[in-house]
């Protein structure tokens, strides 16, 4: 079970790095990182076809524009995403920082600008599961409280929701 956390934003403190969302120019690095982050997470073996799903996942966020790369330099250096945005509540996802980069807390700033500017559109709470001790710590140092724990169930077969009687 991934613990779970959650964080309401109007306690965030205002942060002042660059953010923006991914363009046409970032698809092959997304790309890059997407096959990073599967590997990273356990999610997806290292072969071709996690390449290809990497690359469609990658033109997907580019498309979908909830995704946050921060900028040093003039140059990507993390991404932050929701996975999920309902009234103003966000679940936020996807967040990445490519190994030669970890341990400078660049996830740690890209998630608290994106989330500052999520607030700054009416979201007031943020919810996120932690699947590593290092993130943990990073989502704790920007205010994330440890609420509960997450699992996902993943099911050989559709199953149809049924209403309780």
């Amino acid at each position: 079970m991934e613990p779970l956390y959650r964080l309401e934003l109007a306690t965030l403190p205002d942060r002042a790095d660059v953010i923006r969302p991914p363009g046409p120019e970032d698809a092959s690095l997304l790309a890059d990182w997407f096959y990073d982050y599967g590997i990273d997470i356990q999610a997806t073996a290292a072969n071709q076809a996690a390449h290809q799903a990497a690359r469609e996942r990658a033109e997907y966020c580019i498309a979908k524009g909830s995704l946050r790369l921060l900028i040093e330099q003039g140059q990507p250096v993390a991404m932050s995403d929701f996975n999920a945005e309902v009234a103003d509540l966000v679940q936020l996802g996807g967040v990445f920082v490519p190994r030669a980069l970890r341990d400078g807390g660049r996830g740690r700033r890209v998630v608290q600008r994106h989330l500052l500017e999520a607030r700054n559109r009416g979201i007031r709470t943020a919810v996120l599961f932690a699947n590593n001790p290092a993130a943990a710590r990073a989502y704790e140092a920007i205010g994330f409280e440890h609420v509960g724990g997450y699992r996902v169930a993943v099911l050989h077969s559709p199953q149809a929701a049924r209403t309780p009687a």
